[in-house]
């Protein structure tokens, strides 16, 4: 299944996997009537689903707030002029001389050792002081490069003085920062672990369950595929399915597919798959009171529109109405239902390792 919602993406996004159950234009309403018969045989509950230990650890990479640290300790760095040598890090202003013009330069900034130059010229300045002059290569280039002034940074150690200034309320100390970004990243760590496990679980229920899916709704949905297919691929309908099925399932499947045969299976598994996975959900979010009537689809659109100042056309033509039946109800059980289940089970660390 495609994970793209159209409201909130280009098209260049959705050809990373270009299948998805949303229909062509004509087939929208119809699209998600055929949904009413599918039917659930035996449904396995969420929470009966294991999810590993392992799965519901959550790792907060150390680095990500020493870089932080680092960050406010920057923000009260000091910048003098030195005489010399030029080391990295260090801010060189030149002037430079060269028979072609465009390579006259007058004080022109070379952060040295940040990559934005040249590497030869950088290289080259390492160890020169200010007055002193030397012939590089530079884009293929003989240009005279001499030291006009040499200016350092001087970072200070991080104190609770620092903190106090970034302004947040409550943390003073080195101590309650590190607290409030452990914190922070874990909220961030723990929503994409709970995704994870989200994603998990769904396909642990499929496995589990069984649902009565008539062929002709699957046929309905691998047709509805091809044609997007066509679309995001820039592919005419008059092109036979055999001239690009293969290829183009290969690509958004990201696996070796041998025959035409093969890609309408997988395109057949691909259907029954998405179709199962509506169905768990939509089962969800209706014993949860929840419907997705078009009232429920033109609020989201309109107040889309308005907060991004784009037309409510241009967005019900991105994002209609078969593709709204079809995300939602898979948008609230993933990103509402299971997080409130999962999102207290995870345990945060503190992950130093490099």
């Amino acid at each position: 299944m495609l994970c793209y919602n159209a409201l909130y993406a280009d098209d260049s996004v959705a050809s990373q996997r270009a299948l998805h159950m949303a229909g062509p234009p004509n087939k929208q309403k119809g699209a998600t009537a055929t949904m009413e018969r599918v039917k659930i045989v035996k449904l396995v509950d969420c929470r009966e689903i294991p999810v590993p230990e392992k799965m519901l650890e959550v790792k907060v990479p150390g680095s990500l707030i020493d870089k932080e640290l680092a960050r406010a300790a920057k923000q009260h760095a000091t910048i003098t002029r030195e005489a010399g040598p030029v080391a990295s890090g260090d801010i060189v202003v030149v002037d430079t001389v060269s028979k072609d013009p465009q390579w006259q330069l007058e004080g022109y900034h070379i952060n040295v050792g940040k990559g934005y130059c040249s590497a030869e010229v950088e290289s080259a300045l390492v160890g020169m002081k200010e007055g002193e002059q030397q012939t590089v290569r530079w884009e293929d280039n003989e240009v005279a490069v001499r030291v006009k002034s040499i200016h350092r940074r001087h970072i200070p150690e991080l104190s609770d003085a620092h903190i106090v200034a970034l302004g947040l309320d409550g943390i003073c100390t080195i101590a309650q920062y590190r607290d409030y970004l452990f914190d922070d990243y874990g909220k961030m760590y723990t929503k994409r672990k709970v995704s994870q496990i989200a994603d998990y679980v769904v396909t642990q229920m499929i496995e589990k369950s069984e649902f009565d899916i008539p062929d002709e709704v699957i046929q309905d949905r691998c047709r509805e595929q091809v044609v997007m297919l066509r679309k995001q691929r820039g592919i005419a309908p008059d092109i036979p399915e055999e001239d690009f099925l293969t290829e183009s399932l290969a690509q958004v499947f990201h696996k070796k597919i041998g025959s035409l045969e093969e890609a309408k299976k997988l395109l057949w598994e691909d259907s029954w798959n998405d179709i199962a996975c509506l169905t768990i959900c939509r089962h969800y979010a209706q014993a949860d009171g929840l419907s997705f009537d078009e009232k429920a689809y033109e609020e989201l659109i309109t107040n889309y529109a308005k907060e991004n100042g784009c037309a409510v056309e241009e967005t019900r033509a991105r994002y209609p109405y078969a593709m709204y039946c079809f995300y939602e109800p898979i948008n609230y059980f993933k990103q509402t239902c299971l997080p409130k289940q999962y999102s207290k089970q995870c345990s945060v660390v503190l992950d130093m390792e490099k």
